[in-house]
């Protein structure tokens, strides 16, 4: 009798088709910006390779003193860090802007194209991107790696709103460079009496970030 009753309502099939509809959807999203990504590296790996080559041959590798960068090395992080945001934007990369290094600590172990998160502060990039384009002078070809960096940044950027800071400061860079001006301004020291020693107790404490890129 109770098989009977069994036999006479049975149990509702699940309705799949939604799922697995969404799911493909996201599978395929997924395979388009691998491809774009993979796209956009055939041209920009060796573009890299050639302007960090351009770099070593254009700027000192000599450093001023034990923790300042030499211009070489400042040139480098600019060209790798726009390389970052650049393959980050292409693949689609989730941002890491609201979130913080512990909730994507698994994440970061996984090959490139696997990761979800970009792994990057592109805000500030961008702004180490700025500060060093407007303290050394830029040949023409990084100051067209820059315009394509800042091109790329700002409307992604515009769209990952949350916690971004020194937006203006990047978007006046931005302008600048599409307007073809040159942004070197080096920071000079005043000439005059020397500045007056500081005791140790006096000393400013050294600035810590809270952010990495």
């Amino acid at each position: 009798m109770k098989s009977e009753v069994v036999a006479q309502n049975p149990k509702p099939k699940r309705d799949t088709s939604k799922a697995s509809a969404a799911s493909a959807v996201v599978h395929a999203q997924k395979k388009a910006d691998r491809e774009r990504g993979r796209q956009q590296d055939g041209t920009l790996l060796p573009e890299i390779s050639v302007l960090i080559d351009h770099a070593r041959q254009n700027y000192s590798s000599k450093r001023p003193d034990n923790s300042t960068p030499s211009d070489f090395g400042r040139i480098e992080m600019l060209i790798i860090q726009g390389k970052h945001i650049l393959r980050a934007i292409a693949y689609r990369k989730e941002s890491i802007q609201p979130l913080e290094p512990w909730d994507i600590k698994d994440d970061a172990e996984l090959p490139f194209e696997k990761q979800i998160y970009n792994h990057l502060f592109i805000d500030a990039a961008c702004h180490d991107i700025v500060e060093t384009a407007q303290a050394l002078h830029l040949t023409p070809e990084l100051a067209a790696f820059d315009l394509q960096v800042l091109e790329a940044a700002v409307p992604w950027m515009g769209q990952n709103a949350n916690n971004i800071e020194w937006l203006d400061e990047i978007k006046t860079e931005l302008a600048a460079r599409q307007r073809g001006e040159d942004t070197y301004h080096p920071v000079r020291r005043p000439v005059g009496r020397p500045r007056k020693a500081v005791q140790n107790s006096e000393r400013p404490q050294p600035f810590v970030r809270d952010r990495y890129v």
